[in-house]
């Protein structure tokens, strides 16, 4: 789960097998964690350097960014560009809802629930 590359190539696989009519797949895909369960998780199932190294070697993020250098199908500068076109989308949404009055509460169960009937929906 923490090999991106990996997990496409796994997915594929299983896509392919269901459109081939071959039934189902089950797919085992393992993440780590990096923070705690909630904010009040104090975390001493583990040890700091555990998490660091877990950050260190198996982050996603770096295995996909140390795929497209290997490969040259991106510079650095690409990369650093792509970032900071994503944190300003990031940071524009979040205006966007802070910014935003919550809907009314009668919108609260409108596409989530698919039964009209549902038994929470008033």
């Amino acid at each position: 789960g923490m090999h991106p590359k990996l997990v496409a190539e796994g997915s594929k696989e299983a896509i392919d097998r269901a459109r081939r009519g071959d039934g189902p797949s089950f797919l085992d895909i393992r993440t780590y964690r990096y923070r705690g369960h909630s904010v009040s998780d104090a975390q001493t199932y583990r040890t700091k350097e555990e998490v660091e190294k877990q950050m260190n070697e198996n982050d996603p993020i770096m295995h996909i960014k140390n795929h497209l250098l290997q490969n040259k199908m991106a510079t650095e500068t690409e990369l650093e560009i792509i970032v900071n076109q994503v944190n300003e989308e990031i940071d524009e949404a979040i205006r966007f809802a802070e910014n935003s009055s919550f809907p009314p509460l009668n919108q609260m169960y409108d596409l989530v629930y698919k039964q009209a009937d549902y038994p929470f929906i008033k």
